[in-house]
C-alpha cells in the first residue's frame, strides 16, 4: 500500500467534495465542538474550585450551576424555558447527529473511492440504515475512552479527595492504556459496521484481527493521521489565540462606558471562532475518513495468506535447486 497515494487522494477529495463537509461535517463539528467546550470548561472550573486548589470550603459546583438555573428561570421565566428547550434540542442532536453523519459519511466515502455516482441527499438513507449498530458501537467503547478515564479520575479527585487519587492513580493509568490498545484494535470496526454490514461484536473481532495482521500499516497510518491532526490543531490554536490576545489587554484598558460593546464584540469574535473551529474540525473529519475508507478498503482487499498457499516467487524448479 502506498501510503502517500492514500492520503493524497483522501486531500483530493476533501477539496472536491465540499457538500460532504458542510452537510455531514459542519453541522456534527459544531455540535460536538460547543458541547465539548463546554463540558471542558465545567470540568476545569469544577477541580479548581476543589478547596485544593481555591484554598477554601467551597459547595458543589454543579449544585451552583443548579441554583442558578432555576433562579435565573425563576426570574425571567419565558426565556429560561426556552433556553431549556433550546439546550435539550442540541443535547438531543448532540447525542444523535454524529453517529447518523459518521455512517453517511463513510458510506458516502467509499462510494466515491469506488467511482460510484452519488447523491448528497441519500447519505441521509445511508446513515440510517448503519445507525442503530453505530450507536451501540460508540457506547460500548466510550466508556474506554481515554477522555471518559480522566474524567472520572477529575471526578475521584474532586469528591473523594487527593488521598483516594493518589491510591487510584496507578490503576487509571492502567485503564487508560489499556484504552489506547482497544482503541488502536477497534481502528477499523466502525468500517466492517457501515460498508460491510457486520454485526456490531463480529466488526469488532474482525477490526482486531485486521489490526494485528497488518500492524504495520496500521500503527503507520496511526503516526502520519496523528501528525497531521496535530498540525492542523495548531492552526487552529493559532487562530483562536490571536483574537484573544489582542481582546484581553483592551478589555482591561476599556472603560465602564464600553463594557457593554466590549461585550458585544468579545461575544461575536466568539460566535465567529466557534464556527471557524467548527469547519477546520469538519474538514479533519472528512480527511481522516477518507484516509481510513483508503486504507480499510486496500487491506481488505488483499486477503489473509494462509500458510498452505504456495508464493509466487517458489516453483518447483527452486524445490529442486534447495535440495
Amino acid at each position: 500500500m502506498n501510503y502517500r497515494i492514500v492520503i493524497r487522494n483522501a486531500w483530493e477529495l476533501t477539496q472536491t467534495q465540499k457538500r460532504l463537509i458542510m452537510w455531514y461535517g459542519f453541522i456534527p463539528s459544531l455540535l460536538t465542538t460547543l458541547v465539548g467546550i463546554l463540558y471542558v470548561s465545567y470540568q476545569i472550573v469544577a477541580t479548581y474550585k476543589t478547596p485544593y486548589f481555591s484554598g477554601k470550603e467551597q459547595k458543589s459546583f454543579l449544585r451552583e450551576v443548579i441554583e442558578m438555573i432555576i433562579t435565573f428561570v425563576k426570574t425571567h421565566h419565558d426565556l429560561g424555558l426556552f433556553l431549556i428547550i433550546v439546550s435539550a434540542v442540541i443535547l438531543v442532536l448532540y447525542l444523535l447527529l454524529p453517529t447518523l453523519c459518521r455512517g453517511a459519511l463513510i458510506q458516502l466515502t467509499t462510494r466515491i473511492q469506488n467511482n460510484q455516482k452519488i447523491r448528497i441527499r441519500d447519505g441521509l438513507t445511508y446513515g440510517l440504515f448503519s445507525f442503530l449498530p453505530l450507536l451501540e458501537y460508540h457506547l460500548l467503547i466510550k466508556s474506554f475512552s481515554v477522555g471518559a478515564i480522566l474524567v472520572e479520575a477529575a471526578f475521584i479527585f474532586r469528591n473523594l479527595g487527593i488521598g483516594w487519587f493518589q491510591t487510584l492513580f496507578f490503576p487509571f493509568l492502567l485503564f487508560a492504556f489499556i484504552g489506547l490498545i482497544l482503541s488502536l484494535l477497534f481502528t477499523y470496526a466502525d468500517y466492517f459496521i457501515v460498508i460491510d454490514k457486520q454485526p456490531v461484536f463480529s466488526s469488532i473481532i474482525q477490526s482486531s484481527k485486521l489490526v494485528l495482521l497488518q500492524w504495520q500499516a496500521t500503527f503507520l497510518i496511526v503516526i502520519l493521521m496523528t501528525l497531521i491532526t496535530i498540525r492542523i490543531i495548531f492552526n487552529i490554536l493559532l487562530v483562536l489565540v490571536i483574537p484573544a490576545i489582542i481582546l484581553i489587554p483592551a478589555g482591561y484598558i476599556a472603560t465602564k462606558t464600553l463594557a457593554i460593546i466590549g461585550f458585544i464584540f468579545g461575544l461575536v469574535i466568539g460566535v465567529v471562532a466557534l464556527f471557524f473551529a467548527a469547519y477546520f474540525g469538519a474538514i479533519l473529519e472528512v480527511f481522516t475518513t477518507a484516509v481510513w475508507v483508503n486504507t480499510f478498503l486496500a487491506l481488505t482487499t488483499k486477503g489473509e495468506v494462509s500458510a498452505r498457499e504456495i508464493g509466487v516467487t517458489v516453483s518447483a524448479l527452486d524445490h529442486g535447486n534447495s535440495a
